[in-house]
């Protein structure tokens, strides 16, 4: 039998366990509050549960899962290797041992050579995430090439199990060239009509250019000159489902799931009104992985926006479709008002609510300073008419 025991800011709040190759997860006595929408205190949970949580914490692909083996020396591509003594999304940490990853590693400076190797190599070799830096102790969730970083006192550390990241860096792809910038500039339309989203920056380092995000994850407390982690996840790991079948998703679904959670109607709302803004920019690819909550003893809080962008720059993902239909329609061009309040009626949400909310979006996107956007005018404008193209039965 394998253990993977989950820590919490240093407290044991349970350990997973696999016998006979299944995967099983049993709470430590004193846990308070649930590490997943999907594994609540009372162990009513499916049995697939525990593994699908803890797969939703690694890259997707088993291309990138080998590169993750090799650059931590991992006895094998599976979640209780590869997540032993890494930093992980939301506010979790995990050893093989029954022992405090305080104990574990020392922090390593991460040079500014450094940081545009990694950059470099994403770039060069079609998202590789990990090069033969076993420094680099991460892991990061989704398909494309990203690293995790730790500022600390003006300087950047790679990020292990004991020291906890700050920042995610995401490379331009050679492929789809000028991706931080759109993103960028996306989430500060969000920031611009009163949604709360990731803080973000575009940087350079040599040539390669990339999107600075700040982990909405951590909490750096300035007195004490600690990191503490916050306890998130996506609502693919809140269903309890799969990462790869992040793509089979409906709206009703992610509010079943926080209904059944007892979040407040704020929540509830609040995903709404994100993922309006993404069908209203013309964002195809927010899948349920790209939303997610806070979790915790004082209950559910929904996340800020993140990985939200325009498609509008590229061509050949105009014509894509959304991710989650709304009503059953995946054309974003071709969804009404009435399919909206029809998706609403089905979910169990007040229709008149729902339209309000879509209303206000369409119109707050409207009136939005494109050409003064942090990515230049030409793109502006593309994103904007862009956005008017989504939009146009929606007035």
């Amino acid at each position: 039998m394998r253990y993977l025991y989950a820590w919490e800011n240093d407290t044991l709040i349970g350990r997973f366990y696999e016998d006979d190759g299944k995967v099983s997860f049993a709470y430590a006595r004193d846990a308070t509050s649930p590490i997943s929408l999907s594994l609540p205190l009372n162990g009513n949970w499916h049995e697939d549960a525990p593994l699908a949580f803890l797969d939703g914490l690694l890259p997707e692909g088993q291309q990138w899962r080998i590169q993750m083996k090799n650059s931590l020396k991992a006895a094998s591509t599976d979640s209780f290797d590869l997540l032993d003594s890494v930093d992980s999304t939301g506010g979790l940490v995990f050893t093989s041992q029954a022992t405090s990853p305080s104990l574990k590693a020392e922090a390593s400076i991460a040079t500014d050579a450094d940081i545009e190797s990694q950059m470099q190599r994403i770039y060069d070799v079609s998202n590789a995430w990990w090069n033969e830096n076993d420094r680099n102790r991460f892991s990061l969730a989704g398909n494309q090439g990203k690293f995790s970083l730790a500022f600390i006192h003006g300087t950047w550390f790679w990020p292990n199990a004991t020291l906890p990241s700050t920042h995610i860096m995401k490379p331009d792809p050679k492929a789809t060239p000028d991706v931080a910038l759109v993103e960028h500039a996306t989430l500060e339309i969000a920031r611009q009509i009163g949604i709360r989203a990731a803080a973000t920056s575009v940087v350079r380092y040599g040539a390669r250019v990339g999107l600075l995000v700040e982990r909405f994850d951590r909490v750096v407390d300035l007195k004490t000159k600690t990191i503490r982690r916050l306890r998130t996840e996506d609502m693919t790991q809140a269903t309890g489902a799969w990462g790869k079948d992040k793509y089979d998703f409906e709206i009703g679904e992610l509010i079943q799931c926080l209904r059944q959670a007892h979040a407040d109607e704020s929540v509830i709302y609040g995903l709404v009104r994100q993922i309006a803004f993404n069908a209203c920019i013309g964002n195809h690819d927010a899948h349920a992985k790209n939303y997610s909550v806070f979790i915790g003893r004082n209950g559910i809080r929904l996340c800020p926006l993140y990985d939200a962008i325009s498609m509008a720059h590229w061509p050949v993902f105009r014509d894509d479709v959304l991710a989650m239909p709304v009503n059953g329609v995946y054309d974003p061009w071709e969804v009404t008002i009435d399919d909206w309040r029809e998706e609403a009626k089905a979910a169990g949400l007040d229709p008149d609510r729902v339209e309000h909310i879509v209303h206000d979006v369409v119109e707050s996107l409207r009136r939005v300073d494109y050409e003064g956007l942090p990515c230049g005018q030409d793109i502006g404008a593309e994103i904007r008419d862009y956005m008017l193209e989504c939009c146009r039965d929606l007035a």
